[in-house]
């Protein structure tokens, strides 16, 4: 949940709600105003027609026509009426009282603590001021009805736009974390891996054709330089081992001189190099076909050690060099025990032939907090530069070892291809010596 609200699909989506809300509010804010302002003007339209109404008996008949038609209008008591005001020459305020000073200005509000008025006053003859008004009660209801329902539908909007900004954006969401997801699992060799379309046939079923189309290809290239490797392996294997069998034949013919025993020997060695080299690609390329995921048994690493421990412990000693296993607790993990055997085995032969100058060889097993278990082989040896260290589980690849020497450059890359298959982690670091670490999941 907290990847969707930082994601950038949400953001964008609340961006234009946002952006919605705040044009709908100065719509809203507006639309208030010129309400308000029309009604302002009827009501001011209202007060002038009713004010020319009684002064055209005054025109004609005097002051005292116009307080009888004032008188008239009062006594009608309508509700709702309007409020008549007559300021005579001495000051003196006539009709409907007044609380406040009688207004000087043609247009103005009257707010006498328990009314609100908006006057309408126009000067008489001789020293008379007339003046007329109408409550604001129904003027200020409806004001504040309509802005409680702007309001109100302001926050409905935004209530639904951010409703509507999740639910879309979570659909897209939705989709790009599909596509991440096949993508990853691509990345982890699962090249027959597809993505599954929406069957809406939009933009995004469009893109997922072309991205599936594209996986299907890169399967078909990787599988075929796979099987061109592993078929040019075994069919080099076959004839360069027969080749072997008649050099060794040869070699135990008795009339050879010891320089030609010596030449098919050293001919011999060097066909014995090239038969591991295959037969390791062979063992890459089984293993990242994946097939050996279904023989997956439960391995107790403690007691898969103390095998190993007892076959080259004395292999160790022959280079003046000890090996060290510390494993306390006992681990189960989920895997194939011949090549985690093999993955070890490549480790300690791998320190072996780089680390000539080291005293120990230490493998150690922990438990770490997420499920997971630590496998850590490590000899204090001169370890590797750090600019190669992303470098080393390349086939063939062997960093300041020269290509002549017995190593093919295929441990390390037979090593990677066991802890992918394992779905594990590996990791290489040198500080004194070198320390492999291999993250598996333990049961």
């Amino acid at each position: 949940m907290n990847k969707f609200f930082f994601s950038t699909h949400f953001r964008l989506g609340l961006i234009y709600a946002c952006i919605f809300m705040l044009s709908a509010l100065f719509l809203g804010v507006l639309t208030v105003w010129s309400v308000e302002d029309f009604q302002e003007e009827q009501l001011k339209q209202h007060l002038n027609h009713n004010l020319k109404s009684i002064l055209n008996d005054y025109y004609q008949d005097g002051i005292n026509e116009l307080r009888h038609d004032i008188r008239e209008r009062i006594n009608d008591d309508y509700p709702n009426r309007l409020w008549y005001f007559l300021k005579t020459k001495d000051g003196t305020v006539e009709f409907d009282p007044l609380f406040v000073d009688f207004p000087e200005e043609e247009w103005s509000f009257i707010n006498n603590g328990t009314r609100k008025i908006l006057f309408h006053s126009k000067k008489l003859k001789d020293g008379y001021r007339i003046g007329i008004g109408i409550g604001l009660e129904e003027f200020f209801s409806f004001g504040y009805a309509i802005r409680r329902t702007f309001f109100m539908t302001l926050l409905i909007m935004l209530t639904l736009g951010t409703a509507g900004a999740y639910l879309v954006t979570r659909t897209f969401l939705v989709k790009i974390e599909n596509l991440k997801r096949a993508i990853k699992e691509v990345g982890r060799d699962e090249l027959s891996r597809r993505i599954s379309k929406t069957g809406s046939g939009d933009e995004f079923d469009q893109l997922i054709d072309i991205i599936n189309g594209m996986l299907a290809r890169i399967e078909a290239l990787v599988n075929e330089i796979q099987t061109v490797s592993a078929n040019v392996a075994h069919d080099l294997r076959t004839p360069l081992g027969k080749v072997k069998q008649r050099l060794e034949a040869l070699a135990l013919q008795p009339n050879l001189n010891d320089d030609v025993k010596d030449k098919i020997h050293s001919a011999s060695d060097l066909l014995e190099d090239s038969l591991n080299t295959f037969s390791a690609i062979l063992r890459i390329s089984e293993i990242n076909s994946g097939h050996r995921k279904k023989g997956f048994v439960e391995i107790h690493l403690k007691s898969l050690l103390e095998n190993i421990f007892s076959a080259y412990e004395a292999v160790v000693e022959e280079q003046n060099k000890k090996l060290k296993v510390h494993c306390k607790d006992d681990i189960f993990i989920l895997g194939d025990p011949l090549l985690i055997t093999q993955l070890l085995v490549n480790l300690i032969e791998n320190s072996l032939l780089h680390s000539k100058s080291s005293q120990f060889i230490s493998i150690d097993v922990k438990k770490l907090k997420s499920k997971k278990v630590e496998l850590s082989v490590c000899d204090d040896g001169v370890g590797v530069k750090a600019e190669i260290l992303d470098k080393i589980t390349s086939p063939f690849y062997k960093g300041d070892i020269s290509r002549s020497s017995k190593n093919n450059g295929l441990g390390l890359s037979l090593v990677a291809a066991i802890v992918k298959l394992h779905d594990g982690e590996l990791k290489f670091e040198s500080l004194k010596g070198l320390t492999v670490s291999i993250n598996l999941e333990r049961l």
